[in-house]
């Protein structure tokens, strides 16, 4: 049998995370199965731990957090579990996805198991064209034309399986031999900027990572973020692209600090123009 387990990093989200297990009621397909490990970053449990740990199977696992340590740490701790009880492959999954589909781990699976140097794959979130290019200075520059290059670069591309520079750290179907040997999670990061570090770890080795294009899921905006942390994660979205422009694209200091400011600032911007256009 191989095993598979699904690593919920929780923050005050336990009715999403109830739900998404509810989704997923088959646990055993053609040789594979399925175990959750819920990682909980020290939530307001106002009585809903106890209704979620109720819910888990006997081979599930409940890791309590004394402080939020983040999205990469947290994580990594979920991840470090699953290697230790055992599973070849593991899924991170944000408690906002809403999965209509239960068999969508099978598939992704047997998507990994087509391709040689497996790293990472993962399905379309609805609405967001994938991220298919490496981003240059031009792009942290001016934010938008990024966004412009890879959506004209997914619509020209008719196929099921796109390779891709980076995926979206809210649903990764990973191997975690390969992720163990390029050290997982850089836990410098708090939030934001962890799938842009992973993406570059890669960028120049034989690993793949790639997009099924088949398969959609929808994100629902991250509402523990959005909730909890409001103006605050503008400067996590600063300190991460700071790691990953200083540390892992080698830019210089003064250079990575404009290029991480203007990046902040326009996801500013845009929310802004988001949260105006839905009055």
């Amino acid at each position: 049998m191989i095993q598979i387990s699904l690593v919920i990093l929780n923050y005050n989200s336990f009715d999403f995370v109830l739900e998404l297990i509810g989704k997923i009621e088959k646990r055993r397909k053609n040789g594979l199965i399925l175990n959750f490990i819920i990682v909980d970053n020290n939530s307001n449990h106002s009585g809903l731990k106890e209704n979620l740990i109720e819910a888990l199977g006997k081979n599930d696992i409940y890791i309590q957090n004394k402080k939020n340590v983040g999205y990469a740490k947290g994580n990594n701790i979920g991840l470090r579990k699953a290697k230790e009880i055992g599973s070849e492959y593991a899924v991170i999954l944000n408690p906002d996805i809403a999965i209509e589909n239960e068999n969508i781990i099978f598939s992704l699976y047997e998507r990994a198991r087509s391709r040689e140097n497996f790293f990472m794959n993962g399905p379309i979130i609805s609405g967001v064209s994938p991220y298919i290019s490496r981003p240059n200075w031009a792009n942290f520059l001016f934010p938008f034309t990024y966004k412009i290059k890879n959506k004209r670069l997914f619509n020209s591309l008719k196929t099921n399986i796109i390779d891709v520079y980076r995926l979206y750290g809210c649903f990764l179907f990973i191997s975690l031999e390969v992720f163990s040997k390029i050290g997982l999670f850089d836990e410098k990061t708090f939030l934001y900027g962890e799938e842009e570090i992973i993406a570059e770890k890669i960028f120049k080795s034989n690993y793949k990572m790639f997009i099924c294009t088949d398969i959609i899921v929808q994100h629902r905006a991250s509402s523990s973020v959005n909730k909890f942390f409001k103006f605050k994660k503008y400067f996590f979205m600063f300190e991460s692209w700071l790691i990953y422009l200083q540390e892992y694209r080698q830019y210089s200091k003064p250079t990575s600090y404009i290029f991480s400011a203007n990046m902040a600032l326009y996801r500013f911007l845009v929310d802004r123009i988001k949260i105006i256009l839905s009055r």
